[in-house]
């Protein structure tokens, strides 16, 4: 009996101590989860986290436009100069050219700043839910009358999820009011507990971080729903920088390497700073600037376009509304390139090139400005001793790639081809179709340049052949053409002529070549045709025959008589003459009306080589 005794006497003592101990456990475990109050009229207020305008802003504007096949005429290829002028700067360098631009491109319109968010929500148009994962802390104040004390706060997290826990719910009381305020660093690490809130607590927005904030006043039902919905809409108070390099000018598919450095001018901070923030007040305090010391490479830039390694950016974001007037210098040390044209990588190290964004622009609050470095292949230059102004060339001819994107585009390497997308009608914006005054070249990325909007390229002129010179007959070349170099190259020849603007070893070469493609006529053109099939390659290793864009005697508005084009040939020698080279720069080639109607001018197929405007 002592035994039994003792055994049901400490049964019943260990049985109340596991009772009581449960007890406080759970207790524990439902306040720091819930933070139930001990008040019979607590309710659950259910938050859903909004975002204005997210992260991913949209940086297209008239310099990033991709180029489009048409059928209309693109010679000048104006887009909107205001938008462009004072905004862009051309600069010129032997590895390859740069525009350099500095463009808002924030989505939100004016009147939309305001931080307030009135009971129960309302949401933007451009709002969407914060991402999942992501956490923000809501804080509460009991509001009587205009007196606003401190509640309690909590830190939430966002969720799609439809089923409510409690990392998006906090307990208020049925029949109050509150003045609610939240912040965000629009990340997933977790935020401190505001340790002082007083009347205006003090808030450290990071150093580059997208910090959000909202506010606004909400009554609790003293009836009904056992839950309270509140939607939360963010919006940024820093301003954000997007530093982007754009290889399509360079004919990239993918940027493979970077090696860029961000800071000041000499003399001058750097243009992004970091601050405190008012949570009551919303005012930006004790700012400071801050420069990005880290070299940044590939891997700290995202893809501009989903999808496409051909625009990189990073982002940067700034506590006030500083300024980027003269202050923002970014360097470009290293950049490597892949084209899928012949496979071709382009690495361009040890540039050290600096690019200067000067333009007056804000970084105000809630608006994303782009820092932008379009790179752009650079042309070669014939001296052609006349004492005039020398024409930059493109070094290959004009092809279409078969891509969806950037299709207007420069052979990578001098290899002879014969493809299909690489001949064109005269005056057509496509291979495919007879053109009536378009321009090819005008498409060519990037479309629009500094000052007056026009097109970096256009297609060259018989003036623009004319300064290479001509060989007329047996008596050989004559003008500057006297220093064009003919090679066989076992079959498939080409002409070639010195020239300046190297990038070497980057480019095949620091020479201007014409390959002896040949030409093609259109085969079975009949009414309907969207797409025009061309026979064989007429005079392929043994004649260059390029399309020009000047017409002979043109009769508005449709009617022309004939187009001029470029045409190089070999001729063999034959009894006491010599071989010679017979190059023309205006051949003319009598042109028709097309069949298939709309003004279209039926001609023959040939290659087209673009010149800088």
């Amino acid at each position: 009996m002592m035994i039994a005794q003792t055994y049901f006497g400490f049964s019943r003592r260990m049985g109340a101590c596991f009772i009581l101990l449960s007890y406080f456990i759970t207790s524990c475990e439902r306040n720091a989860g819930r933070e139930d109050l001990q008040d019979p009229n607590a309710s659950l207020m259910v938050v859903e986290a909004m975002v204005d305008d997210t992260e991913n802003v949209d940086l297209t504007s008239p310099i990033n436009a991709m180029g489009s096949i048409g059928n209309s005429s693109q010679s000048s290829n104006r887009h909107d100069v205001n938008e462009l002028a004072n905004k862009s700067t051309f600069v010129e360098g032997d590895d390859f050219d740069a525009i350099t631009s500095i463009s808002n491109n924030w989505k939100k319109s004016v009147g939309e700043g305001s931080n307030e968010l009135a009971s129960g929500g309302g949401i933007s148009r451009a709002a969407t839910p914060m991402t999942p994962g992501f956490k923000y802390r809501l804080v509460l104040y009991k509001l009587v009358g205009s007196t606003q004390t401190y509640w309690r706060q909590k830190q939430l997290t966002s969720s799609t999820s439809t089923v409510t826990d409690t990392t998006q719910q906090i307990e208020v009381v049925r029949g109050d009011t509150y003045r609610w305020y939240a912040y965000s660093y629009n990340n997933a690490t977790d935020i401190p507990v505001l340790a002082n809130p007083g009347a205006n607590p003090q808030i450290n927005m990071g150093n580059n971080s997208d910090f959000l904030y909202a506010n606004g006043t909400i009554s609790i039902p003293a009836t009904g729903a056992a839950n309270t919905p509140l939607n939360i809409n963010f919006l940024h108070q820093v301003g954000r920088l997007a530093v982007e390099i754009d290889a399509r000018g360079m004919f990239a598919d993918n940027i493979t390497q970077l090696d860029v450095t961000l800071g000041g001018l000499p003399g001058a901070s750097a243009p992004l700073t970091n601050g405190t923030f008012g949570l009551v007040s919303g005012q930006v305090t004790s700012t400071a600037p801050y420069t990005p010391s880290a070299t940044l490479a590939v891997g700290n830039f995202q893809n501009v376009d989903a999808g496409f390694n051909d625009r990189k950016a990073i982002y940067f974001h700034s506590a006030t509304p500083a300024t980027l007037s003269n202050n923002l210098a970014v360097t470009l040390n290293n950049v490597t390139i892949t084209m899928t044209d012949g496979t071709t990588t382009r690495a361009f190290t040890g540039l050290n090139r600096v690019f200067n964004l000067t333009v007056p622009s804000s970084l105000a609050a809630g608006r994303t400005h782009n820092a932008k470095i379009d790179l752009v292949e650079s042309p070669l230059i014939v001296n052609n001793g006349l004492g005039t102004t020398p024409v930059r060339w493109a070094r290959t001819n004009l092809y279409l790639h078969p891509s969806a994107r950037n299709r207007y585009r420069f052979h990578a390497t001098y290899a002879h081809t014969d493809m299909r997308s690489s001949y064109w009608p005269f005056r057509a914006n496509t291979p495919t179709m007879f053109g009536v005054d378009g321009d090819p070249c005008t498409l060519v990325h990037p479309t629009s340049r500094p000052g007056d909007g026009l097109s970096v390229w256009r297609q060259a002129t018989v003036a623009d052949f004319n300064t290479l010179g001509v060989s007329p007959g047996v008596f050989g070349p004559t003008g500057p053409s006297q220093n064009v170099v003919y090679n066989p190259n076992g079959g498939l020849g080409y002409y070639e002529y010195p020239a300046t603007g190297t990038g070497a070893p980057q480019y095949v070469s620091s020479n201007l070549r014409f390959n002896m493609n040949g030409f093609a006529n259109a085969v079975n053109v009949v009414s309907g045709l969207i797409s025009i099939e061309i026979g064989n390659r007429v005079g392929y290793g043994t004649e260059a025959r390029i399309w020009t864009h000047d017409q002979f005697v043109a009769i508005p508005p449709i009617v022309s008589l004939g187009a001029y084009g470029f045409r190089a040939a070999r001729v063999p020698a034959s009894g006491l003459t010599a071989a010679y080279n017979s190059i023309n720069p205006s051949l003319l080639e009598v042109l028709n009306l097309s069949l298939l109607g709309g003004g279209l001018l039926d001609s023959s197929f040939q290659n087209v080589r673009c010149v800088r405007r």
